[in-house]
């Protein structure tokens, strides 16, 4: 704190030497002489003040030091100067310490830089190596293919003979007997992997099944013939052949493909479904059927093996119109006064065509019977393209 003090002092008093100097010049020139005069007072008075300032304080410099007596102060000097020329070689080196440092943790981060691109390196060349063989065993077993059954199987869980087959769950709790998966010559599955001998499928068709799935050998599978235009051309082995169907097998065969092209209706085809019709069969004269769509939509389409020249297009439906007017007339023919009758052509009308021509329409209809009461009765009316083959008439309830 001393010598700081003197230190100020000794710049102060410097400073009170230059303007006592100043004023003093200033004496000379005539208009500045009392300004000069006054200036001089003042700063000679601050020169011999921080002169006295200087001296007292550099007399007790030794305080700063913590001695008591100015004695040994050259002693305390040169070992504060010792100190301080050792702080700042401590200082330097710590900084070529940290300049170190910050230069082995960038060689570090680019070691540890080169390490992670040359993982990532390797990693897309796994994930490349593992894409292609992947693709390479897709091609190979075929994965995503929908192929076809040449005989009966049922599915097991692991790729072996001896794994367990898998529960039909809903079978085997209503039946109450277990009931396993397969698969049959009616249905075609999904490719999904492989492994040797063995091919995990996804049943395709029927649709309902599409959620079952196992493995079972490839030497029951087979491709699925295709005509140049992409649609499926079925062959013997999609039939169930008996006693019946199997003496027309190549004009059966020949007529479901015939079907399946020509009836737009029949573009989901069961060709496991194919049998002799008893009601419709003469002696020598065998008529087939064969059963299309699924669910509500399912449908059989007739046929005899000397079709081949018949063109098998769906039967158009009857229009609403058309067949509300046909509805009416069977109403008034079946109504005991037909001039009572009075049919609802709108309102509880309910219009309903299937895939191969069959229309069902339903309504109602206010009548007298023969008590002359007026009731309302319900019809509903069968037709076959334009053709009603049935109208059944009940009273309201």
């Amino acid at each position: 704190m001393f010598e700081n003090l003197m230190m100020t002092s000794a710049f102060a008093w410097a400073g009170a030497g230059i303007w006592l100097v100043i004023s003093v010049l200033r004496i000379v020139i005539p208009k500045w002489r009392r300004s000069a005069i006054r200036q001089a007072k003042w700063s000679s008075g601050l020169f011999v003040l921080t002169f006295v300032a200087a001296i007292v304080f550099n007399q007790m410099i030794y305080r700063d030091y913590g001695l008591s007596s100015s004695e040994s102060l050259a002693e305390a000097r040169a070992a504060r100067k010792v100190e301080a020329e050792a702080k700042v070689v401590e200082e330097n080196r710590k900084k070529e310490q940290a300049e170190i440092a910050q230069k082995e943790a960038e060689a570090k981060a680019a070691v540890e830089r080169t390490r992670l691109l040359a993982e990532a390196d390797q990693q897309t060349k796994l994930r490349k190596e593992a894409e292609e063989l992947a693709a390479a065993e897709a091609k190979r077993c075929g994965i995503g293919t929908i192929v076809a059954v040449s005989s009966s199987y049922k599915l097991r869980k692991n790729p072996r003979e001896t794994s367990d087959k898998i529960v039909n769950q809903k079978a085997t709790e209503a039946l109450r007997k277990t009931h396993y998966h397969q698969i049959d010559n009616s249905t075609s599955v999904k490719i999904m992997g492989c492994s040797a001998e063995w091919t995990q499928v996804q049943i395709a068709e029927p649709s309902w099944l599409t959620d079952v799935s196992g493995w079972v050998p490839s030497k029951v599978l087979r491709r699925i013939e295709t005509s140049s235009d992409g649609a499926r051309v079925y062959v013997e082995s999609d039939v169930y052949w008996d006693n019946d169907t199997s003496k027309f097998k190549k004009q059966i065969v020949t007529m479901i493909n015939k079907i399946s092209r020509e009836n737009a209706g029949c573009k989901q085809i069961d060709p496991g479904t194919v049998a002799k019709s008893t009601s419709r069969s003469k002696p020598n004269e065998p008529v087939f059927f064969v059963t299309c769509g699924e669910g509500s939509n399912a449908f059989n389409v007739w046929f005899r093996p000397t079709d081949i020249t018949t063109t098998m297009t769906a039967t158009p439906p009857i229009r609403q119109g058309d067949a509300t007017l046909a509805c009416e007339q069977a109403a008034k023919a079946k109504a005991t006064h037909p001039s009572t009758v009075d049919f609802s052509r709108f309102l509880d009308v309910a219009y309903s065509a299937r895939p191969d021509g069959r229309v069902s329409l339903t309504s109602s209809f206010l009548a007298k019977n023969s008590f002359n009461l007026e009731l309302k009765f319900n019809i509903r009316c069968l037709f076959d393209g334009n053709t009603m083959i049935e109208a059944t008439v009940s009273e309201a309830r």
